[in-house]
């Protein structure tokens, strides 16, 4: 004994809930699951791969970087880059 309201609540799954549902879906394992947790991942890994190049172990090399850096910061405060 199907009544009205049951065909209307099949209606409202079939039609509104699961398109609406699977829309979702794929916005979750496009953006959360790829966008925000892969890429935030890939990021990271990527930022590990490229301070491991940095540290060589070689003293010179450190040296350099700090002076190179140390210019750079005397650089920006004292205004060189802009306002």
């Amino acid at each position: 004994s199907k009544l009205f309201f049951d065909q209307m609540y099949g209606f409202y799954i079939k039609k509104i809930q699961d398109p609406m549902a699977r829309f979702l879906e794929v916005m979750e394992l496009l953006f959360i699951s790829g966008l925000m947790v892969r890429g935030s991942a890939g990021v990271a890994a990527l930022l590990g791969m490229l301070g491991k190049v940095c540290y060589i172990g070689k003293i010179h090399a450190y040296t350099f970087w700090f002076v190179a850096g140390t210019i750079g910061f005397l650089a920006y405060a004292s205004g060189i880059f802009g306002n």
